[in-house]
């Protein structure tokens, strides 16, 4: 193989990686709701968009509560990775962007950080 295509399997491979880490990191944050036990909002909105009855609630929920521990294990693991990632491409953007625009971007990222900071997320 050349070189540029090692670069591309690469790249390649590490856009899979922090897709996996997004999914896993968006799945934990999705369950972490301030709406109660069982899954929180993953659950409500499973709820509510796929019309679970209340034993699907049930027996959904237990294997929500199941999985927690795993999924937060998993989470403390990652999450400084994800971080790392998060701001690597905000800088990237950063770089597209005019003065103006950075500043509306800081502003942008400051509100979305502090909602996340609210509802307990990283």
């Amino acid at each position: 193989m050349t070189r540029g295509r090692w670069t591309a399997l690469a790249l390649l491979a590490a856009t899979f990686a922090a897709g996996l880490l997004a999914g896993a990191g968006a799945s934990a944050w999705a369950r972490r709701g301030d709406d109660g036990p069982r899954g929180g909002r993953y659950l409500e909105r499973m709820t509510r968009e796929v019309g679970l009855s209340a034993a699907q609630r049930d027996t959904i929920g237990a294997v929500l509560d199941r999985y927690d521990p795993v999924m937060d294990s998993l989470w403390r693991t990652v999450a400084p990775q994800f971080q790392d990632v998060r701001e690597r491409i905000r800088s990237e953007i950063r770089t597209h962007l005019t003065e103006a625009q950075q500043r509306k971007y800081a502003e942008m990222l400051e509100r979305m950080d502090a909602e996340r900071s609210r509802r307990g997320r990283r």
